[in-house]
């Protein structure tokens, strides 16, 4: 038997599993995004018994109001300046949507950079989309 992993490879194994697993988090965040968005612009939560989004969202999701539009207004930003994101298997330097890839593509489009929110532009976006009507 060799020797147990020192902590400085015990630290290394644990970051590369937190990175797969933040990855698959960034991934699953945005599918939910989009399958809100559906819900909203099919007005399917109507076929349920809901008049509005606020209330389907809070009663068949457990979302709060703040929580749906953060959802929602990612959802919008990325349909509008990356839709290529939304695809099932994204490809290209956009497709890993992690903090270096966003650096990257503030230099080359300018526009991924507002996705983590801190941006006055996407705080901009934010409030603009809140304002849309979701009855």
């Amino acid at each position: 038997m060799g020797r147990p992993p020192s902590p400085a490879q015990r630290a290394v194994q644990i970051t590369f599993v937190l990175k797969g697993h933040l990855k698959n988090v960034q991934v699953a965040y945005i599918r939910v995004a989009a399958l809100l968005a559906r819900v909203r612009d099919e007005k399917l939560y109507r076929a349920l018994g809901h008049a509005t989004m606020d209330d389907y969202a809070a009663a068949r999701l457990g979302l709060q109001h703040a929580q749906l539009y953060r959802y929602l207004a990612v959802y919008d930003w990325i349909r509008e300046f990356h839709r290529p994101w939304l695809a099932r298997r994204p490809k290209g330097k956009h497709a890993n949507r992690g903090t270096r890839t966003r650096r990257l593509c503030a230099r080359c489009c300018g526009r991924c950079a507002p996705l983590a929110g801190g941006s006055p532009a996407f705080r901009g976006y934010r409030r603009s989309s809140s304002r849309r009507s979701t009855r």
